[in-house]
């Protein structure tokens, strides 16, 4: 049945938007190649979902600073089969671009994936008729890609067929470094909704590639005309196909218990969570290896990727209602922590007790300060700081990082761009040059990575955030605390009271569909435009526009150096600090924004805690709206959400929220 195309072009939509979703519709209904979904767009017409067509339509599902994700469906700008083959033919031919630069003998990979299925919970299409993508797992995007990478000749290692195992992918970037590996791929979304999936492609070192290789390779996927396909069956018998064995496995938790700073320090009881996910798989396995106490959130622990135990589905330990089952299970059972981690275990969250029995969130960026004075400190107390120590983190991470690496003699990189790929770029760069910028390092140097996000590296051994590694020595403070008859909270006190109080808020300004994306380069076009001098009644000492080659990185690399220094930074004079960033994986742009500050003559910390928290709510909400007035939206315009400050409330009175 043809479309009628009228009702798309009278979208209030830019032209080259509209006209790109038309020409990739036309295509995918008379292509014989896309035939499957035929009945679903036509009936998708017939409801006249124009707006679910333009935006299934109007571009190719993009790499963002995580890789290729977003909403499994139809169309070019959904994850599905077709739109996956690209990528995973994409890859092969940098890989053979990489081979010819190296020198490289045989090509391989490693393919993890997660425990999604996608099950269409928002009804978008229509059940009473066929739907290609309607039930396919993570198992079946990994399989199809297998026969993508051995029909080119690649070798590739993957997970046997039973249907229980699931891959983390922290585990995944240690494979690719244990087995030699070119390169991986993970079929994962991480912490997004059930219906969410997406390809983390990854390099040789363990990483993901930053601009320019990854323009590089997006250039490539662009190109791809044919893809090369062969039977999974036929590429089990080609010989192409190895599996991953227990032992390969068990070298990782082996990498992660070398890790532990006080092995004796073990009289811990944690209470831990996979959400549904891969982390029982490696950070509980790592922790009840060492010796902890560890106590499973049964309801939490089979693979389920429609996350039922967990509130609105999204199974993410950086959001209170994730954490709330298991610190529930904590409090009850007497535990010294919870901790839980996301579907594909590579971040990881808390919830610990004061000294009085209140239970308290632990934001992303306060794990990586207790992490960062914990090894820094017990190596100093060991003789085991190397000569340079290095702690490495981004900009929107809390600056309290610098402080606690300073007075240890560290060095702090805290500068780059959003994406712990940056973290794992300059590890490679230590690997094969001895240094970063000018300055020497060797690669026992590094201490320690994390970004705001609930990402953290503690052993060079891997090149992406690792939840196990963060799990073990988190525990194993907990343990060290107990020792002292204190808590983790306390530890952390203590930090604010010699390092300063910092307050980090991150407030998410989401803008749904084809739209959101000209809104969101609208509002910051209009700050590169007329930079304001105030923001309310905050004075503006300095505004940083990342993409400027005078700032700092230089001149554009790349497409994708482009969109990843699309970041506008806000230093006000009062010592205050806002970043914003569109999300590179979601419809959203993000505000990052921090305070900080030393008790008063006669102020107590909890005091001075109360006065930044309202201090940076005030100017959080100020910079909101006129960020939203430039775009000329306000928080009611349809479409729009703002979420943040309602979440840190959570955060600072889970032990009530836990209760109700």
């Amino acid at each position: 049945m043809p479309f009628d195309l009228a009702p798309i072009r009278s979208l209030p939509l830019p032209d080259p938007v509209k006209e790109t979703a038309i020409a990739n519709l036309n295509r995918w209904l008379e292509d014989d190649e896309f035939a499957g979904y035929r009945p679903q767009l036509e009936d998708l017409a017939e409801r006249e979902e124009w707006s679910l067509l333009v935006d299934s339509f109007y571009q190719d599902l993009p790499f963002g600073t995580g890789g290729q994700r977003g909403s499994v469906g139809i169309g070019t700008n959904r994850f599905n089969p077709s739109t996956l083959a690209g990528s995973i033919q994409g890859h092969v031919e940098y890989l053979k671009h990489q081979k010819e630069e190296k020198g490289w003998g045989e090509l391989s990979v490693v393919l993890a994936f997660d425990v999604r299925q996608f099950n269409d919970s928002k009804g978008q299409y229509n059940a009473d008729i066929p739907n290609p993508v309607l039930g396919l797992r993570s198992r079946d995007f990994s399989r199809s890609a297998a026969e993508i990478y051995t029909a080119n000749g690649v070798k590739v290692w993957m997970l046997p067929e039973e249907e229980e195992l699931v891959l983390a992918t922290p585990e995944l970037s240690f494979l690719i470094r244990n087995l030699g590996a070119q390169g991986g791929l993970n079929i994962s979304a991480s912490h997004n909704p059930p219906d969410d999936n997406g390809a983390k492609i990854y390099n040789y070192t363990g990483g993901q590639e930053v601009p320019p290789n990854d323009e590089t390779m997006v250039k490539l996927v662009e190109q791809v005309d044919e893809v090369k396909q062969m039977d999974f069956e036929e590429a089990k018998t080609s010989g192409l196909i190895a599996w991953v064995t227990p032992g390969h496995r068990q070298a990782y938790i082996d990498a992660i218990l070398a890790c532990s700073l006080q092995p004796e320090k073990r009289d811990a009881t944690v209470v831990f969570s996979p959400l549904h996910g891969a982390g029982k798989s490696c950070a509980a396995r790592a922790m009840e290896a060492a010796g902890f106490n560890v106590i499973r959130v049964e309801e939490q622990w089979a693979n389920d990727g429609d996350f039922p135990t967990v509130p609105g589905h999204v199974a993410n330990p950086e959001e209170p209602p994730a954490m709330v089952l298991g610190a529930q299970k904590a409090k009850a059972a007497g535990a010294d922590i919870f901790m839980a981690t996301d579907p594909d275990a590579d971040r990881m969250g808390a919830i610990a007790p004061d000294s009085e029995g209140n239970w308290h969130f632990l934001d992303g960026n306060q794990i990586g300060t207790i992490l960062t004075y914990y090894i820094l400190s017990t190596k100093k107390e060991q003789g085991a700081l190397p000569s340079r120590p290095l702690v490495i983190s981004t900009e929107v991470t809390t600056s309290i990082l610098g402080r606690i690496s300073a007075a240890f003699g560290a060095r702090n990189i805290n500068d780059l761009l959003v994406g712990f790929k940056y973290i794992g770029d300059i590890l490679k760069q230590i690997d094969e040059t001895g240094g970063w910028e000018g300055n020497a390092f060797e690669i026992d140097d590094y201490v320690f990575g994390t970004e705001e996000s609930h990402g953290y590296l503690v052993t060079h051994a891997i090149r992406d955030k690792d939840s196990a590694g963060a799990c073990l020595l988190l525990a194993e403070l907990a343990a060290h605390c107990k020792a002292e008859g204190s808590t983790v909270i306390d530890y952390l006190n203590n930090i604010y009271s010699e390092f300063g109080f910092t307050r980090n808020l991150l407030i998410s300004v989401g803008l749904a569909g084809a739209e959101g994306k000209d809104i969101m380069q609208r509002m910051l076009n209009s700050y590169r435009e007329n930079t304001p001098a105030k923001i309310g009644d905050y004075d503006v000492k300095e505004m940083l526009d990342l993409q400027d080659p005078e700032v700092r990185f230089g001149p554009i690399k790349s497409k994708t150096d482009r969109a990843s220094r699309n970041v506008l930074v806000f230093y006000m004079q009062d010592g205050k600090k806002g970043v914003i960033r569109p999300s590179g994986t979601e419809p959203k742009t993000k505000i990052y924004f921090e305070a900080t500050g030393q008790p008063g003559d006669g102020q107590t910390l909890e005091e001075l805690k109360a006065s930044i928290d309202a201090s940076l709510r005030e100017f959080a909400q100020v910079f909101a709206e006129e960020m939203l007035y430039r775009a000329d939206i306000t928080p009611d315009t349809p479409g729009v959400k703002v979420s943040g400050i309602e979440a840190l409330d959570k955060k600072l009175k889970f032990a009530e929220f836990m209760e109700e």
